[in-house]
C-alpha cells in the first residue's frame, strides 16, 4: 500500500500564508520571465553566420559555407550567436538564483510549475498550497509576458529578434519535436532533482526555510 505523504492529510497553512507565497510566486515569475526572455527575445540572432556567403548553385540565393549537414551538403541554416547564448544562460540562472534567494522565506522560492508539482509529489508543500502556487505562476508569467510585448512593441522587428518574445523553438529544421520533447524532459528532471537533493533534503539544507 503506497503511503500518502503526512503533510497532504495534515492542516494546511493559513488563508494568509498561502496568500503571501503564492504573491512571491507571482511577482518572482513575472520578473523571471521578463528580464529572462527578454533577453532570448534581444539576443537571439539567426540571422548571423560564422561562413562565407556564397551563392548556392540551385537558386543562386546566398547560404553560409558553414552551414552543412553530415554530408557536407550545404543547407543554408543560419546558426546562433555563440555569445547571444551564453548571455541568454546567464540571464536566466542569475536571474533565477537571485529572485530564488529573494523569495525563498516567503513562497519557498520554487518559480517552476515542475518544481511545485515535485514538492507536492514528496509531501513538502501541501496540495491546495500548490494548487495556489500553480496559478499565481501560470499568471505571473502571462504578466511578465505582456510587460515584455509592451516594452518592445514600439519597434517589434528592431527589439524582438526571436520574433516571438524569446519563447523556445527548434534551432534548424534538423531537430525534431521528439528530441526537443525529449531535451525539454530531461532538463526539466535535472532542475527539479538538483532542487529535491539540495533544497529540500535535509542532510543539505543549512538553514530552515518554513514555507518551502
Amino acid at each position: 500500500m503506497i503511503a500518502v505523504p503526512a503533510m497532504w492529510t495534515g492542516p494546511r497553512q493559513s488563508a494568509k500564508t498561502i496568500a503571501r507565497g503564492a504573491f512571491a510566486e507571482f511577482l518572482a515569475m513575472t520578473l523571471f520571465v521578463f528580464f529572462g526572455c527578454g533577453a532570448a527575445a534581444r539576443n537571439v540572432l539567426q540571422s548571423r553566420c560564422p561562413g562565407k556567403q556564397v551563392q548556392h548553385w540551385q537558386d543562386n540565393a546566398p547560404r553560409c559555407c558553414a552551414c552543412r549537414d553530415g554530408d557536407g551538403v550545404n543547407t543554408g541554416e543560419m546558426l546562433w550567436e555563440p555569445a547571444s547564448v551564453l548571455i541568454i544562460a546567464l540571464q536566466f540562472g542569475l536571474g533565477i538564483t537571485v529572485l530564488a534567494w529573494g523569495t525563498v522565506h516567503y513562497g519557498g522560492g520554487h518559480i517552476n510549475c515542475a518544481v511545485t508539482f515535485a514538492m507536492v509529489l514528496v509531501g513538502k508543500c501541501h496540495p491546495v498550497t500548490g494548487v495556489f502556487y500553480f496559478m499565481a505562476q501560470l499568471c505571473g508569467s502571462i504578466l511578465g509576458a505582456a510587460f515584455l510585448q509592451a516594452a518592445v512593441s514600439a519597434n517589434n522587428d528592431a527589439l524582438d529578434y526571436s520574433g516571438a518574445l524569446g519563447a523556445n523553438g527548434l534551432q534548424t529544421s534538423f531537430v525534431t519535436n521528439s528530441a526537443a520533447f525529449l531535451v525539454e524532459t530531461l532538463g526539466t528532471f535535472l532542475l527539479v532533482i538538483t532542487v529535491l537533493t539540495t533544497a529540500v533534503d535535509e542532510d543539505n539544507v543549512t538553514s530552515t526555510v518554513k514555507n518551502f
